[in-house]
């Protein structure tokens, strides 16, 4: 995986520094000034003078000795950071819900704290250059940036946590959104087209699936006059919510018969345990749809579901997924150092 692949770096780092000088370690406070008194430090640094290459490599750590950041600069004052940077983050998470389509179950599973690499990528003379790659907690990258001369330029990708196929791709000129930027279904085909000019929105085209009218699945099947929007919000509008306010998604496949299946769920609010289930419920227990086809082959597909809470209104498919995609996830990264 790559997290592991970057763990070892440390360690090879070590080797090298000991075979070529004597290493420096340096108290760092809460802002990042040395201090002489390690009681009142929360990190400190290791940091040696490469000759093959001119820079002082430095690596940080936690007090418990855990990794936080890999870098190098080209001042022993550690003002101009030059080269490749790894930037390990605290994954905060101590436990997290999953639903269990094998016992019916929501289920918790207790995730113990750790650090894991959130961005890699090369400094030049103190700026950032080239491409920036921020990951998700377990290792999957969660999208690329490009810089040149510590501005955005060039390439811009998102990715699917699941498939780690491509969610939005687009292009930076001077840190501004330019040209078009597009939006990607799970089978590849583009849902958004979006054109920017000098970071403005300038036109926006929703595309309709590739696939012919006849070969989509439809929610109609089964049941004269069945409507799964009306179905789902009556099947759900006996649930207690109390105070809760938020969308519960659920991760479902509507398989070869048919029939909607949900692996899990993601929410924004807290909802407890009933709520979910009563949603997931609902969804399975719904009258059968029109499997999808592709060149007459029925396959089985990935359909999102959405429900607001206390509201009650649907949203389901992957045009509705593409709309509530939020730019605010995709913010330039700040560097850990």
């Amino acid at each position: 995986m790559m997290l592991q692949k970057y763990l070892i770096v440390p360690f090879l780092l070590l080797l090298s520094i000991n075979n070529r000088a004597q290493t420096r370690r340096y108290y760092l406070g809460p802002g990042n000034e040395i201090v002489s008194d390690s009681t009142k430090a929360e990190f400190y640094i290791l940091v040696e003078y490469d000759k093959t290459d001119s820079t002082w490599k430095m690596q940080q750590y936690t007090l418990s000795d855990t990794l936080r950041v890999i870098g190098s600069f080209k001042d022993e004052q550690l003002k101009v950071p030059h080269g490749k940077f790894v930037v390990y983050n605290l994954f905060r998470i101590s436990s997290q819900r999953k639903y269990s389509p094998l016992s019916k179950r929501i289920e918790t599973e207790i995730i113990p704290l750790r650090y894991y690499i959130a961005d890699s990528g090369a400094y030049v003379n103190g700026q950032k250059e080239g491409e920036w790659t921020h990951f998700f907690s377990d290792g999957r990258i969660e999208y690329i940036y490009t810089y040149k001369g510590d501005q955005l330029n060039g390439r811009f990708r998102s990715y699917n946590y699941t498939t780690q196929k491509i969610l939005i791709e687009g292009n930076y000129e001077n840190g501004s959104k330019e040209g078009k930027w597009l939006t990607f279904a799970a089978s590849g085909d583009i849902l958004v087209e979006d054109t920017y000019k000098n970071n403005i929105l300038r036109k926006s085209l929703h595309r309709p699936s590739k696939l012919k009218a006849s070969e989509q699945y439809k929610y109609t099947g089964g049941v004269p006059g069945y409507n799964f929007n009306s179905y789902l919000s009556e099947a759900v509008d006996n649930s207690n919510f109390g105070d809760a306010r938020g969308r519960l998604t659920l991760s479902c496949t509507l398989n070869k018969n048919g029939k909607l299946i949900v692996s899990n769920f993601l929410s924004q609010s807290y909802f407890a345990d009933e709520i979910i289930l009563d949603a997931i419920f609902a969804v399975e227990n719904a009258p059968s749809w029109k499997p999808a086809k592709i060149k007459d082959q029925l396959v089985e597909i990935s359909i999102p579901v959405t429900i607001s809470i206390p509201e009650k209104t649907i949203e389901w498919g992957d045009s509705e997924q593409a709309k509530r995609v939020s730019e605010k996830l995709f913010k330039p990264m700040i560097s850990g150092f």
